[in-house]
């Protein structure tokens, strides 16, 4: 499976290197595109499969179809929180949630969102075209060191 996410993480990090230097606008060259479901619905089976990296890919997906950068993130919210809550109910209702797991890690999420919503509007457009394609790199070794140990 980590073989498979590696591949996957490889494949959207040379989008995002292609696709750099026109995915971020800033607010006036935005001009927001029609969503196309099934990217969206591959990167949720990619999240429920492997999980690392899919909030990058949604974000990327919707900067790639012009939206701004906070608006990505805030459907990006919204998808994770929807995966989350999918997630949870399965685990509910087959016994298998670990409640001392569970809720620091949903307080832990719900801060570090709130922070995030805050902190997004002061980042800088030349940042983010830079922190992208990093983190995926980053996630691709993380994937790549897993498999070799």
């Amino acid at each position: 499976m980590n073989i498979v996410a590696c591949v996957c993480l490889i494949f959207v990090f040379f989008i995002v290197l292609g696709s750099n230097k026109f995915m971020v606008k800033d607010i006036k060259e935005t001009q927001e595109q029609p969503i196309n479901k099934l990217i969206p619905f591959a990167i949720s089976i990619y999240d429920g499969g492997f999980g690392p990296g899919s909030a990058l890919m949604n974000i990327t997906y919707y900067l790639k179809n012009q939206y701004i950068y906070i608006k990505a993130v805030e459907l990006t919210r919204i998808i994770t929180f929807s995966s989350c809550t999918g997630a949870f109910l399965f685990y509910y209702f087959t016994g298998i949630v670990n409640w001392g797991i569970a809720i620091p890690v949903s307080i832990g999420s719900i801060v570090g969102s709130f922070l995030g919503l805050k902190i997004i509007p002061y980042i800088k457009t030349k940042w983010i075209q830079v922190l992208l394609p990093i983190i995926f790199f980053l996630l691709i070794v993380q994937v790549v060191s897993d498999l070799l140990t």
